[in-house]
């Protein structure tokens, strides 16, 4: 059965630098992170379709906001330029783009059509059957709902933006949209990037590509090194959560400058203790 199929739960922890602000983004530099027990948690569960129909959609819900939701076609970019990822207009007006979630989206689609694509050459040459070929291309980039739930630690609830029915639990609903909330500063945006990458690539690659259970995929996610050959998942991550960052201009001139490689834990754009990501079916 393909992974497509059973929808997976993916959570990542927020964080606290303590010591060293901005100027982690200079390598020279260093920092104090503590990891927290608060988590931004996505699920991955495939979008089913009718005998015929083809569609190319990703929609990615935030059900504790109003009006959260994002849908985003994607295609193969020419020149072997990745994946490209488009938010879709539904319905007379269009959705608050999501930097975060749109730029994370292409990456991670990009190095899973790159993984999978080097599995089926592998294939090939190695003359399999023509059954392992057929359960190779069945994971392919078939649509995916992505559902984001936040732990209420990520938000302030010193102001009345929490629904009376939804104040309880783990998961509050507040009244407001997204970019009307209050954050508390706890790494919500490096957590959500973690987890959405974390998920896109666990639901789309089989187990034997990529296993968040295992030290090898563990380090794949959590990888600072990489390949220079190779788009490594932590490059994929690092590289979304700073080209996002840079959009809202939030230490953008030094990432643009330094390209935030992510070669050090104290990188404030993906130092969120990553291997502590958790997996699991939901």
């Amino acid at each position: 059965m393909a992974p497509t199929d059973t929808p997976v739960a993916v959570s990542a922890p927020g964080k606290v630098l303590l010591a060293g602000g901005y100027l982690v983004l200079d390598r020279n530099y260093t920092g104090l992170v503590f990891g927290l027990s608060a988590r931004i948690n996505v699920i991955a569960g495939a979008i089913h379709t009718g005998p015929g129909v083809q569609l190319n959609e990703i929609v990615v819900d935030s059900p504790q906001f109003v009006d959260a939701q994002w849908r985003y076609g994607y295609h193969a970019a020419p020149a072997e330029g990745g994946i490209k990822v488009t938010q879709l207009q539904v319905g007379p007006d269009t959705q608050q783009p999501n930097p975060f979630v749109e730029t994370t989206l292409s990456y991670a689609l990009t190095f899973v059509q790159h993984v999978l694509d080097e599995q089926q050459q592998q294939q090939q040459q190695s003359g399999k059957t023509a059954a392992a070929a057929a359960a190779a291309a069945s994971h392919s980039l078939s649509p995916v709902r992505l559902i984001i739930l936040a732990d209420n630690d990520y938000y302030s609830q010193s102001t009345p933006t929490i629904t009376g029915a939804g104040a309880a639990g783990r998961f509050p609903r507040f009244t407001v949209p997204l970019s009307k909330a209050n954050k508390t500063g706890l790494g919500s945006s490096a957590a959500l990037v973690t987890s959405l990458t974390a998920a896109v690539l666990s639901h789309y690659l089989p187990r034997a590509a990529f296993d968040m259970a295992s030290p090898g995929g563990q380090q794949t996610l959590h990888n600072l090194g990489g390949s220079t050959t190779r788009l490594g998942a932590s490059r994929c991550k690092a590289a979304a959560a700073a080209a996002a960052a840079g959009r809202k201009g939030r230490g953008s001139r030094k990432r643009r400058r330094r390209g935030c490689a992510c070669q050090r834990a104290s990188c404030c754009a993906c130092a969120t203790s990553t291997a502590a990501a958790r997996r699991s079916a939901w």
